[in-house]
């Protein structure tokens, strides 16, 4: 078989790389690349099915189309593609012969009339529809209007494509001709004042002289200065912030109104590029035009900017990257240039939190690392791009591992941005996975490779990360472990993302002992290619995003329960800052309140609130919560979506375009916000958690499945509406208080709260519900350590609550013991030394009281302390102590507040 390789067939054919590379991920083409070459290859059939291609291209067949044709393998289906064509030029030519019988009517009555000044055109006009209109009446001739020759002009220019590039304006400092005093645009004051400061006029095409049409319509002139240009004069100035704009070209004496739509129009789905527009609705910047050279100097041209913005890659728009074996290390390293290089030894190296306890220098200099859960990092204090080099060398010692606080013991980590890369990851008790794992860059899928991220423990490895625009790569101990080339990533705009920092990470209490850590910023080849791109219609916002954007919870600042922190981002961005996460985990009873699922079910809850949004009445609680806080709510299950569905996606985006997040509920998903749209609300964009990057959900699947008669909703959207009431924030915190002793002594068909869930809890362990059960179908966290998190929690969770209670109404001083209860709930948890409690009790009883951590029934319980009988009876007597505690938070409240 011969074949041809990519740069030659490209000669051959006058057709660039790109475009052929665009051609196979698009699906028209597919290459081959034989062992150890780097350049794409094409069989006889793929020249040949090229060729047809280009034939077809060259009659202006669409893509689309083109596909369609080799998908189907079907004549008719040619065949209609033609015939399709064909109508397309006969509607072109069609509208070009009526605009010819419009111009030819205009000459004759000019001659007619004897016109010879285009000031009498509108005489003419007048004229011309007289005629018209008497011969219409003699043979029904269509008059012609103004509306019909828009209608006309509308059909011969849409049926071309008007091109575009994506460029990059830079900022720069402006004046305007917009008079400071009264915002009135003076164009002549403005030229003798640009002359006077000795400020050159812009010159055509030099990005520095610039017309835009401000929101009252006039017509403002905006002129590039030097930022140390003193402005003293009567013109207002606007500081621009450039960004991305779609570029497109035409003559002045063109319909530019037309041009705007058509451009705007021509972007209308495209994957890649939408409009920009502000949260407000209107576009980022108003569309710019410029004068630039006319190749006809007796005709003006002008460029038209766009404001436009990327949007999110798309995955499923690239094809899967392939893994290269037998690379040598010095072929990669040679296509991985570096452009510079930070040390990072391991003084230099700072915890995150800053009061992590997780690290320490040894008396050789040498970092000790213990995460014990991902979110402590390592700083770096260096930012980097793509691409870019991690090296380090490091030890792991297994001798203190836990299991305690998640799988990857023994890992070596680093973050870069929110993506993770890790060595030796996926350690479970039970095995051991030894994998490469990583996050791909830009798009965030998961990669796990076991096996072959196994290191030498208790020696010291050197690992080589390199992420760059040919190879991924990782090296360890001088061994390519792994090896990958044309991953998606690489085929995006990576050049335009801001440099991110390189953060050190693992999980579990392993110790990492750490030399150094070396971050180098890589070469990337040159890319000359402009972006080619497509953008939205005007007029509403086909798209929106909220411009505060950021993560709804910090989990490793204890903010476990993602509704609350949903409510709080809603709050805030009603300008409500006191009713933050804290305060919803608190009237949500959250960070009070333990709890437990009965029947077990494959359903997930991770608290209270959990459970009161899914059993009975979600609606009645939804409302009611918001409106302990004084504003209005509206709940919409799956039924009532579907079934006014329009309605509700235009009730969602307005929220959107007013700068209001809806709260996303979808059982068995984490709790979550659309913070914007896109097609049209079509599209909603949406953050969970820790995460403040929005992803992308259609829109049926966020209305989800109809519900059962009866049953809770499946999905549901929450509306935070109007504010109704201001409640002074003492009597909301006194009303939570006060309703507390019934929530905590809640139980139903479906869940238990309070002590009842801890006994509940106990009764299915000492009962055998873990008695015969597998590790297979040990589901460790759904079936016994989210309970322990709740517990964790809420020890110190809600503390803060508590103190602002008994801070806004004094004579609630007796909150101070029932802390004092939560506070024992974390000691039984955990023998924690820094406990409010542990020296009191050290001091009277010379010892703290055993834990759940310390019972292996905590965070690193396992499916054999659960099945031994005298390990679990340990482990349930803790939990009687917790369910005792509980029982006297209850009764302190009743006690104290008799008149509840």
């Amino acid at each position: 078989m011969e074949i041809i390789k990519i740069t030659d067939l490209s000669a051959q054919l006058s057709i660039s790389s790109r475009t052929l590379r665009y051609y196979e991920q698009v699906g028209l083409l597919q290459s081959i690349r034989p062992d150890g070459e780097a350049y794409r290859y094409y069989d006889e059939e793929n020249v040949e099915r090229l060729q047809q291609i280009l034939v077809l291209r060259k009659m202006q067949i669409p893509i689309k189309d083109i596909l369609h044709i080799y998908e189907s393998q079907d004549m008719r289906v040619v065949v209609q593609v033609f015939v399709d064509r064909l109508h397309a030029i006969d509607r072109e030519v069609t509208a070009l012969s009526e605009l010819k019988q419009v111009i030819d009517a205009f000459l004759q009555t000019m001659v007619k009339n004897g016109i010879t000044k285009i000031s009498a055109l509108p005489l003419l006009y007048e004229e011309m529809g007289k005629q018209l209109h008497i011969r219409e009446e003699r043979d029904s001739a269509v008059p012609i209007t103004y509306e019909r020759l828009d209608d006309i002009a509308g059909r011969v220019n849409g049926a071309r494509e008007p091109a575009c590039d994506i460029v990059e304006l830079p900022a720069m400092r402006l004046i305007t001709s917009r008079r400071r005093e009264d915002g009135r645009a003076d164009e002549q004051g403005f030229w003798t004042w640009l002359s006077g400061a000795g400020v050159a006029p812009g010159r055509p095409g030099g990005q520095s002289l610039f017309e835009c049409q401000d929101e009252t319509g006039q017509t403002v002139l905006l002129q590039r200065v030097d930022p140390s240009l003193e402005n003293d004069g009567p013109f207002e100035e606007e500081a621009f912030a450039g960004g991305l704009f779609a570029c497109m070209g035409l003559y002045a004496d063109e319909d530019i109104p037309a041009a705007h739509r058509w451009l705007i129009q021509s972007f209308d789905g495209s994957p890649y590029y939408q409009v920009d527009y502000r949260a407000d609705g209107r576009l980022r910047h108003e569309t710019l035009a410029e004068s630039v050279y006319s190749p006809d100097e007796k005709r003006e041209r002008l460029r038209l900017f766009l404001a436009v913005r990327k949007k999110a890659p798309d995955l499923s728009l690239y094809e899967a990257g392939r893994r290269l074996q037998g690379i040598p290390a010095g072929e990669i390293e040679a296509a991985s240039p570096v452009l510079w290089t930070a040390e990072c030894p391991a003084a230099q190296l700072k915890p995150e939190p800053e009061w992590a306890w997780s690290y320490r220098l040894n008396e050789r200099g040498e970092g000790d690392y213990s995460p014990v859960i991902a979110s402590h990092f390592l700083s770096t204090g260096v930012k980097v791009r793509l691409p870019f080099r991690v090296d380090a060398v490091f030890q792991v010692e297994m001798d203190n591992a836990a299991y305690g606080y998640g799988a990857d013991e023994g890992d070596f980590s680093f973050l870069h941005g929110s993506q993770a890369y890790g060595v030796n990851k996926g350690n479970y008790p039970n095995g051991a996975q030894e994998a490469i794992a990583f996050d791909q860059p830009i798009f965030g899928d998961r990669h796990v490779l076991p096996g072959l991220g196994k290191i030498r423990p208790r020696e010291y490895n050197q690992l080589s990360w390199i992420v760059g625009d040919r190879f991924f790569a990782v090296l360890l101990n001088g061994e390519v472990r792994y090896c990958a080339a044309d991953m998606p990533y690489m085929e995006t705009d990576w050049r335009y993302l801001p440099p991110q920092e390189i953060r050190v990470t693992g999980n579990g209490s392993s110790l990492r002992r750490i030399q150094w850590v070396r971050v180098s910023q890589l070469q990337p080849a040159p890319n000359l290619q402009l972006a080619q791109g497509a953008l939205r219609t005007a007029g509403r916002p086909s798209n929106n995003l909220l411009p505060n954007i950021r993560a709804l919870v910090h989990d490793e600042y204890g903010e476990n329960y993602w509704f609350n922190g949903c409510a709080g981002y809603v709050m805030e961005c009603l300008g409500e800052p006191d009713y933050d996460y804290w305060f919803f985990a608190g009237l949500t009873g959250d960070n009070f309140t333990p709890f437990y699922i009965y029947p077990h079910n494959d359903a997930f809850f991770d608290s209270a609130s959990d459970c009161l949004l899914h059993f009975g009445n979600p609606k009645d609680y939804a409302e009611r919560l918001f409106a302990a806080c004084g504003y209005a709510c509206t709940f919409a299950g799956s039924r009532e979506l579907r079934e006014n569905r329009d309605a509700y996606r235009l009730y969602l985006t307005a929220y959107i375009d007013r700068g209001v997040p809806v709260i996303l509920y979808r059982p068995g998903q984490p709790h979550s916000v659309c913070v914007g749209y896109e097609d049209w609300g079509e599209t909603l964009l949406y953050v969970a958690g820790n995460q403040a990057e929005p992803q992308r959900l259609p829109l049926d699947d966020a209305i989800g499945r109809e519900d059962a008669e009866g049953a809770a909703p499946q999905n549901a959207w929450i509306f935070v509406g109007e504010k109704q009431e201001r409640k002074p924030l003492a009597a909301i915190y006194r009303q939570r208080i006060q309703s507390l002793a019934a929530q905590l002594t809640c139980q139903t068909n479906g869940y238990f709260f309070g002590a009842a869930a801890l006994r509940a809890w106990i009764d299915d362990i000492n009962g055998g519900q873990f008695d015969g059960m597998t590790p297979e179908g040990f589901d460790k966290w759904k079936m016994y350590t989210c309970y322990v998190c709740c517990i964790a929690t809420n020890s110190g969770g809600c503390q803060s609550f508590l103190r602002k209670a008994m801070e806004l109404n004094p004579d609630l001083a007796f909150l101070e013991q029932v802390s004092r209860q939560y506070s024992m709930t974390g000691l039984l948890w955990t023998s924690d030394p820094y406990n409010p409690l542990a020296e009191e009790i050290l001091r009277q009883q010379g010892a703290l009281p055993d834990s759940l951590e310390a019972a292996d029934g905590g965070f690193n319980v396992s499916l054999a302390a659960l099945q031994d009988p005298a390990r679990r009876a340990r482990i349930t007597a803790i939990l009687q102590r917790l369910a005792a505690c509980m029982d006297e938070v209850v009764r302190l409240l009743q006690e104290n507040l008799p008149e509840r």
